[in-house]
């Protein structure tokens, strides 16, 4: 009897998935738990294995058709010997003589980075190794976004992915003088080549290039029209003076990288405020149903944070985030950036957010006007840092000109449900909790 592959369960808020590719073919013999083909959703990109050994005698959906969770996308004969079976594609021999599977992507991408994969073993069903498990063993966490300088110091440049990070260390690039093709000029493995760097600007023009949308590229498109239609979205800002903030970085930085293995950045701050503020303002962590005539006051403060990838903006979830102090804030959103980025992120990961926080600034923008996570009702947008000459105004009365550290706090929210005072009274505490930034006790306790 036919063994149907179906389309599994993706995720609570997942009704169905594009095929992207089908890593077999019809008549080939597969293997129990051996990977078919991929599908990609609005939120993540997967594997589907083999439920059962056999040949594959029938594909029901072709690549590029988009099926609904549960239905069948082919059928396995597991009357075919077992004998017969091929080894499957990609897979390199051991000393043991098997291994587990192996993608391209995943061989072409442990080849650039010069990692063994026989001496892996991978996190994925039967110690199949992943594109994740690769960059891990690349060291990604510590140098997938670092560069020597032509000084010999570390730079941060937020235009490279992790996988070009380690190429632009290991050749010992400068990353100053690098020019990138991506988008937002970010720099893709491609424009280390040196040919590329010394292309003159006098270069012929470009011909048009047009290219189908990716998957989340036409769910991104669609959602934010469909949420600007959705909603009556304003948007209120102010300017926070974060210099307290900055003492921190510098008075416990250091221990808490030596601690943590992550920087303390400005954004594990930002994320702690809101999340404090928001126990106050309960009407900013909700969702508004129009249709039912109802609003949910969510209890918890599940926190989406926007991470910007070559894929596109995603924004996984900090569960629970009311309950964690900022190490852990700072150590879970690392976590989820650095998942995001090498496509290893899940659809829990992506589901169930009640609050959005978007940092613009970590790409030098001022600020913006961010647009809301449906069906959330606000979401705020944190600009860069950056010193300012400011008037402050002591204890007498008497004003001075100095240079703070000065960042604008964006928050859009849905007019149907929150009015402008109480969104400027919710940005107007963020403001002051920042600016006096009493967390000195949560940053010795985590180092």
């Amino acid at each position: 009897m036919p063994v149907a592959v179906t389309m599994p369960d993706l995720g609570d808020t997942v009704s169905d998935a594009t095929i992207s590719r089908w890593l077999r073919s019809l008549g080939d013999l597969v293997e129990k738990d051996e990977p078919l083909l991929e599908v990609s959703t609005d939120k993540v990109d997967t594997e589907i294995t083999a439920p059962a050994s056999g040949r594959l005698t029938e594909i029901l959906f072709h690549e590029g058709d988009t099926s609904p969770v549960g239905v069948n996308l082919a059928l396995i004969d597991e009357s075919a010997s077992a004998e017969h079976a091929v080894t499957p594609r990609s897979a390199p021999a051991d000393a043991r003589g098997s291994a587990p599977y192996v993608t391209p992507l995943v061989r072409r991408l442990a080849a650039e980075l010069d990692v063994d994969l026989t001496a892996m073993k991978g996190s994925g069903v039967g110690n199949r190794i992943r594109k994740a498990d690769v960059l891990a063993a690349a060291g990604t966490a510590s140098a997938a976004r670092t560069a020597p300088t032509s000084t010999g110091g570390p730079v941060t440049n937020p235009y490279i992915s992790p996988l070009v990070g380690i190429l632009v260390w290991r050749r010992g690039l400068d990353v100053a003088t690098l020019r990138g093709s991506g988008r937002n000029n970010r720099i893709r493995a491609r424009d280390l080549s040196p040919n590329e760097q010394r292309r003159e600007a006098t270069t012929a023009p470009r011909p048009d290039r047009t290219e189908r949308l990716t998957r989340l590229r036409k769910v991104i498109a669609t959602r934010m029209v469909e949420s600007l239609q959705t909603s009556a979205q304003l948007t209120t800002v102010v300017e926070a003076d974060v210099t307290a903030v900055n003492h921190l970085r510098g008075q416990y930085g250091a221990g808490f990288t030596a601690a943590h293995g992550v920087k303390l950045s400005f954004t594990p701050f930002f994320l702690r405020v809101a999340t404090d503020v928001l126990k106050d303002f309960p009407a900013f962590n909700a969702s508004l149903s129009i249709a039912d005539d109802t609003v949910t006051y969510h209890g918890s403060v599940h926190l989406n944070v926007a991470v910007d990838t070559d894929r596109g903006l995603v924004a996984p979830v900090i569960r629970n985030a009311d309950t964690l102090d900022i190490n852990q804030i700072a150590v879970v959103t690392q976590d989820l950036a650095n998942r995001a980025r090498a496509n290893a992120l899940t659809a829990d990961d992506l589901s169930g957010g009640t609050f959005t926080v978007t940092n613009t600034g970590s790409r030098g923008a001022l600020f913006d006007t961010p647009i809301i996570n449906q069906p959330q009702v606000a979401i705020l947008g944190t600009g860069a840092v950056v010193a300012r000459a400011t008037v402050i105004r002591d204890d007498r009365g008497n004003e001075n000109v100095t240079v703070r550290n000065m960042a604008y706090l964006a928050l859009t929210y849905d007019h149907r449900l929150i009015d402008g005072g109480d969104a400027a009274r919710f940005l107007t505490a963020v403001k002051a909790k920042l600016e006096t930034a009493d967390f000195a006790a949560e940053l010795t306790a985590g180092t």
